[in-house]
């Protein structure tokens, strides 16, 4: 990780655990002179509101305004990682073991650069079942990682219906 992405995850973590969330992690995409900071949010019990993104958003604007760290225009997207939720270190893939996840290498390893598989376990290196077989791939290692969301089970997003607005529905 470059000093100026750790300097970015420095400010937005900042203002993030100021409105008692959690970074989960940031994409800088640049393009053509214009920038789009994707700020990832979280919260303990994994249902982030709109009032949370909204929260985390001004108070992100304000650190960056303060600190101007990135030179060019950008828009800054706060949101929810989702089900399909982006994984950046390796606290986040001890978090999902037996979950699939897609992987991208930075380089091939194995003949190859991309790979659907289960994670098994997490210590100094990821350990992914792909195809009856264990592979191991190092933090470094991965470009981008994915989790495969299984529609299946119940999901830990599911906020439970309010009785009291059911009791009012004919």
């Amino acid at each position: 990780m470059s000093d100026f992405q750790q300097q970015l995850e420095a400010l937005c973590s900042t203002a993030v655990v100021e409105c008692e969330l959690e970074l989960w992690g940031l994409e800088l995409i640049r393009s053509g002179g214009h920038a789009l900071l994707r700020v990832y949010i979280e919260r303990p019990d994994m249902r982030v509101t709109v009032a949370d993104c909204a929260r985390a958003s001004k108070a992100i604007s304000a650190v960056l305004d303060v600190s101007d760290p990135i030179t060019e225009n950008y828009d800054l997207e706060v949101s929810s990682p989702g089900l399909d939720r982006p994984l950046y270190v390796l606290s986040q893939y001890a978090r999902f073991i037996g979950e699939d996840v897609k992987i991208e290498t930075h380089l091939p390893i194995a003949g190859r650069k991309r790979y659907r598989g289960t994670i098994v376990a997490v210590a100094e290196k990821i350990e992914l079942k792909v195809d009856q077989q264990s592979l191991f791939f190092s933090i470094q290692d991965v470009a981008k990682a994915r989790i495969v969301p299984d529609y299946t089970k119940p999901s830990p997003y599911q906020i439970e219906p309010d009785a009291s607005v059911e009791e009012e529905m004919p």
